[in-house]
């Protein structure tokens, strides 16, 4: 009760000192544009100017010094707290300016024509960002793909890539780079967009890679994801007696927190922190007996 009471009276509070800002700013306004009206006009001019320069200057210093005030208590807190080798960390989640606050990934493995040996690794993924800062931050639409298997036919590619923000879509289908001697494959937009406070951007990005029937994928993302969605299939032809396992796994310390939606799709609960990844791994499941039976005894878990 004490506290639904204290609330109230800060809630009351703050309005009343808005009012009495609105108030004065009016009265400052009135007062500048009838000092012609008015005894002393000079003077009564510049009281109206003053009343109005200090509302402003009074409710930029408030909003400076409450954001200031909030970042320094608790970087003081964490740095009273926390060992040094974890302070950095924390700062850096806590200063991020963007968190994804949707994550929907589809991934399926196709089979390839005329190579038994490899499959098409298809995989689209859609994610919606918000700028929780207080200021307009730029956002840099970019994905990278690293070619673990190097096949000379089969390269691996990034299909689509684009972003819708304000209703606008921004799309590229070109300028793909390849890093020399990394088979590293990266795109980005031509120009970066511009994402105002608690405004949302929302990207997707498809690409196929080749791969081997039995091995894993790793999907790294620079920002907080929050909830990740995953869908992870395999359409890959095999007999009665065989199957390929898919396996979702998110690395992070909210991995056994996850509902399983369907056959095939998981929602982890929490967020993955910058630089987590999700990672994908697939085997036939003859080829697993197999290779437990020729391991020592004891030595497979």
């Amino acid at each position: 009760m004490r506290q639904k009471v204290s609330a109230s009276y800060k809630w009351l509070q703050s309005k009343f000192f808005v009012a009495i800002a609105v108030i004065a700013f009016g009265v400052g306004l009135l007062l500048a544009l009838n000092q012609d009206h008015l005894p002393f006009p000079e003077a009564i001019g510049h009281i109206g100017v003053a009343l109005m320069t200090a509302v402003i200057v009074g409710a930029a210093l408030d909003w400076f010094f409450h954001q200031r005030l909030v970042e320094d208590v608790f970087k003081a807190s964490i740095g009273y707290i926390l060992p040094d080798d974890l302070k950095g960390e924390v700062r850096a989640l806590y200063e991020a300016p963007f968190v994804c606050i949707e994550h929907v990934q589809d991934a399926e493995l196709l089979p390839i024509s005329g190579h038994p040996d490899v499959v098409c690794l298809h995989t689209t993924i859609r994610r919606t960002f918000r700028n929780v800062t207080s200021s307009p931050r730029r956002f840099d639409v970019r994905v990278s793909l690293t070619e673990w298997l190097h096949h000379p036919s089969l390269r691996s590619r990034i299909l689509d890539l684009g972003c819708v923000v304000d209703g606008k879509r921004f799309t590229e289908r070109g300028s793909v780079e390849r890093e020399a001697g990394l088979n590293k494959i990266n795109q980005a937009l031509q120009h970066p967009v511009a994402i105002a406070p608690d405004q949302t951007v929302t990207v997707w990005h498809e690409t196929i890679e080749t791969k081997r029937t039995t091995d894993v994928a790793h999907f790294v993302f620079e920002h907080p994801t929050k909830d990740p969605l995953v869908t992870f299939r395999s359409l890959v032809p095999t007999g009665d007696d065989d199957a390929v396992v898919g396996i979702i796994r998110f690395n992070s310390r909210h991995r056994e927190e996850r509902d399983q939606i369907g056959q095939s799709a998981y929602r982890m609960r929490g967020t993955l922190n910058p630089y987590q990844s999700i990672e994908l791994r697939w085997f036939r499941r003859n080829d697993l007996r197999a290779w437990v039976e020729e391991q020592p005894s004891g030595s497979v878990e």
